[in-house]
C-alpha cells in the first residue's frame, strides 16, 4: 500500500526526502519517482495495453511515403486506412534490423513484462517512428522507475528491520 501512496502523492514523496537526508539510497529512490509524484507512474498492465496502439502508429509512419506529390498523398492516405504490420518471430532474426522485426522483438519483451528491453529496441528508431514511439517510451520509462524505487524502498525496509548481526 505504501508503494502505491509513495508513486501517486506529494506528501508521501515529501515524507520520505525528509528521512532520506542521510541515506544516499533512499536519496535515489526520491529522485527516481520525483517526475511523477503528481501524476503516478503508469501500471506494468497499462503500459502493456498501450503498447499495440503505439507500434501500430510505428508501423504505420515506417511505411509512409516521404514525398509530398499528388501520388504519394494518396499512397499515404490509403495506407492510413490500412495497417500493415509484418509478423516476424518474437525472437526475430539477429540479421534482421527492419522496423517490423524491432516492433516485433520489442511486442514479445512487452508481453513478458520485459520493459527495459522493450524500451532499448524502440529507442533505436529514427525519424517518424521514434516521434511515433516517444510517448509509450516516456510512460515504459515511468514504470521502470517506479519499480526500481519500490525495489530499493523493498531493501531499505527489510535492512531497518532486520535484527543485527551478531
Amino acid at each position: 500500500e505504501f508503494r502505491r501512496v509513495l508513486f501517486r502523492s506529494r506528501a508521501a514523496l515529501d515524507g520520505l526526502k525528509a528521512v532520506a537526508k542521510d541515506n544516499t539510497d533512499l536519496q535515489r529512490v526520491t529522485e527516481e519517482v520525483e517526475p511523477y509524484a503528481s501524476t503516478g507512474a503508469p501500471t506494468l498492465a497499462a503500459v502493456q495495453r498501450r503498447f499495440d496502439a503505439v507500434a501500430t502508429k510505428i508501423a504505420t509512419a515506417s511505411h509512409r511515403s516521404e514525398g509530398d506529390g499528388l501520388v504519394d498523398r494518396t499512397l499515404n492516405r490509403i495506407k492510413s486506412l490500412l495497417t500493415v504490420r509484418r509478423i516476424v518471430p518474437a525472437g526475430g532474426n539477429a540479421g534482421q534490423e527492419g522496423v517490423d522485426a524491432r516492433l516485433a522483438r520489442a511486442a514479445s519483451r512487452v508481453e513478458d513484462g520485459n520493459l527495459v528491453e522493450a524500451v532499448h529496441l524502440l529507442e533505436g528508431l529514427e525519424g517518424a517512428e521514434a516521434k511515433a514511439a516517444k510517448p509509450w517510451i516516456a510512460e515504459a520509462r515511468a514504470r521502470i522507475a517506479a519499480e526500481h524505487a519500490s525495489t530499493l524502498l523493498h531493501v531499505q525496509w527489510v535492512a531497518l528491520i532486520a535484527p543485527a548481526g551478531d
